[in-house]
């Protein structure tokens, strides 16, 4: 695979941006595809993020499920009392004039090429991690990002919560010393859904879009598709994106030299996911090691927490989950607080509740002027770690990673890295 330069620069402030969000009280036409079930992603984002936001004008929704797209357009008729336009083809919202931006919560084997032609359509865009399906999809998304000079903002929440950033700013401070270890879990169990029962109401082909045809079943909708090769990437990218996404934040390093991976099925043996229920990943970074764990248990032993992240130092450890965070120091157990640019960071301290809602508002703001967001898709690389899990995993092969480039090896690899799509979808710009 080529792959490109990924630096970050902000979107161009250009004329059409100008007319699009210089209007009356700065609202903004918002469109949201997969917009999902009662518990879904999508109708969060709307409910909880979008429509208390007097800056979103909400234009249309648009779900392949007629049941999700019926109940989101009654959400948002109950709440501001006009009823937005309905749609089960995704392209047909694009081509709305009056949408600046879009929500984009579907299954992953949809993020890059909805993002793409999002793009190309002038929308700016949120759009939930993983960033992409495969490792492949992830430089084209970026360079539609670049040349239509759109703001792309990914659903990794935690580069909005404060706890997390406290956390990062404890690492960087060198108060832990060297860290040569670091510790990533998710422990969860997930069954296969049942809901909907049939496929009535439901656009199999579509919700299928660009991944290999297979006929409906039930397990491969709602939030198990999850564990379909063919549409994501297991807990591993589901949850990895969210922890890694912190350690490359707090250690500042580009790629680990090598990746090795090791999953097998126990718990659910019998059902026909692709997934391993239990897999164990490890990173060799330059001077540190980092793992992830997906386990099927809700609580183990020492962590008392079913997700979390843990560093270890020469001077102490920092754990952390989207909850909390504690510092331990080995040379100094009355410290409190350190000091970082005049700021006072206390060593322990409770989770982010409002981290979606931050990350949203974050997302409207630079909308609205043009600067990069929090999450943005340049900051591609904690998903980029999760692909290389998966090739790890799937090919029962160590991956080498180039330092400078971030391409692969051995080249027999290459083929891990992506597919073609079904017709007629086609990854192009």
């Amino acid at each position: 695979m080529t792959r490109r330069t990924f630096i970050g620069t902000s979107a161009a402030f250009s004329a059409l941006s100008y007319s699009r969000v210089g209007g009356a009280n700065d609202r903004l036409g918002f469109g949201f595809i997969g917009v999902g079930h009662e518990h879904s992603r999508g109708t969060g984002l709307l409910e909880k993020c979008c429509l208390p936001d007097p800056r979103v004008e909400p234009i249309a929704v648009c779900d392949v499920y007629r049941p999700y797209r019926e109940r989101a357009a009654q959400i948002i008729e109950h709440e501001r009392h006009r009823r937005p336009a309905v749609y089960e083809d995704f392209r047909e919202l694009l081509a709305r004039k009056d949408i600046d931006a879009v929500v984009i919560a579907t299954p992953d084997h949809w993020h890059a090429l909805m993002t793409i032609m999002a793009c190309r359509a002038g929308k700016d865009v949120y759009v939930e991690k993983p960033v992409s399906h495969s490792m492949n999809e992830i430089p084209v998304m970026v360079e539609a990002m670049r040349k239509y000079n759109r703001i792309v903002q990914v659903g990794a929440q935690g580069s909005s919560n404060e706890s997390f950033q406290n956390a990062a700013a404890i690492v960087k401070s060198g108060l832990l010393g060297h860290i040569h270890k670091v510790e990533t879990w998710i422990y969860w169990l997930l069954g296969l859904e049942t809901q909907p029962a049939t496929s009535e109401g439901l656009n199999w082909d579509m919700w299928l879009g660009p991944a290999p045809y297979h006929d409906f079943e039930p397990g491969r909708c709602r939030f198990s598709f999850r564990l379909f090769d063919d549409y994501a990437g297991g807990m591993t990218t589901d949850w990895m994106p969210h922890l890694m996404g912190f350690v490359l934040d707090a250690m500042g390093q580009k790629w680990p030299e090598t990746v090795t991976a090791v999953g097998t099925r126990q718990v659910y043996a019998k059902d026909n996911r692709d997934a391993p229920d239990s897999i164990s990943v490890t990173y060799q970074f330059p001077g540190y090691i980092c793992t992830f764990e997906n386990a099927p248990q809700q609580f183990q032993g020492r962590r008392k927490r079913n997700h979390g992240i843990e560093l270890t130092g020469e001077n102490g450890t920092l754990t952390l989950s989207r909850n909390e965070y504690e510092t331990i120091i080995n040379t100094d157990k009355t410290l409190t607080h350190i000091t970082v640019n005049d700021r006072q960071i206390p060593l322990n301290g409770g989770g982010d509740r409002k981290e979606t809602e931050k990350h949203m508002s974050n997302f409207i703001d630079c909308v609205l002027s043009r600067e990069q967001s929090a999450g943005s898709l340049d900051e591609h690389r904690a998903t980029t770690l999760a692909h290389l899990a998966n090739i790890a995993y799937r090919s029962r092969q160590s991956v080498f990673v180039h330092q400078e480039t971030g391409t692969i090896s051995p080249a027999w690899l290459h083929k891990h890295l992506g597919r073609e799509y079904r017709a007629p979808w086609k990854l192009e710009l």
